[in-house]
């Protein structure tokens, strides 16, 4: 199943899928793309994560197919250049982290992650002071990888962050 708005909805995490403290962070943001890039549609939410010292960002991008979506991991990995480092996320075909400090107290560290025909981004920003190690990111990549698998399965998304 190709995942549009709708689906993307459903599969972005929601507050009992978060770790315990986590708050909602805005409203998700969701919308159709024109499909030129082979991108059909878009939707991000975010958390408030006060044991990380920041926020936790979401996203995910639903391709036509797993050749637009290989693209689309393409372009976000060069994007992120020499910064970025191979990494294993269950469920995953492909993945990568980098984390690294803008100034002496904005940092981040993220992980995206393509699982067929969608790519799946989660990022922290945080004020810590030094730039977190992605492996933080571990349990809520796998999290949202397994959640968007059950929502193209026509499952409800029951995955939550361990």
């Amino acid at each position: 199943m190709i995942l549009y708005k709708e689906e993307i909805a459903k599969a972005l995490p929601t507050p009992d899928a978060v770790p315990p403290g986590w708050e909602t962070a805005g409203e998700p943001r969701l919308f159709n793309d024109t499909g030129e890039s082979g991108r059909l549609a878009f939707g991000r939410t975010g958390y408030r994560a006060p044991d990380l010292d920041g926020a936790v960002g979401f996203s995910i991008s639903s391709y036509s197919g797993t050749a637009d979506a290989m693209a689309g991991f393409s372009e976000f990995k060069a994007q992120y250049g020499d910064a970025t480092r191979p990494t294993s996320i269950v469920g995953a075909d492909q993945a990568f982290a980098r984390s690294g400090c803008i100034t002496e107290r904005a940092c981040s560290a993220t992980i995206v992650v393509r699982a067929g025909s969608v790519v799946l981004m989660v990022n922290i920003n945080s004020d810590a002071g030094e730039a977190p190690d992605p492996k933080i990111l571990n349990s809520v990549s796998r999290m949202q990888v397994a959640r968007a698998q059950q929502v193209e399965r026509g499952e409800a998304p029951t995955a939550k962050a361990s």
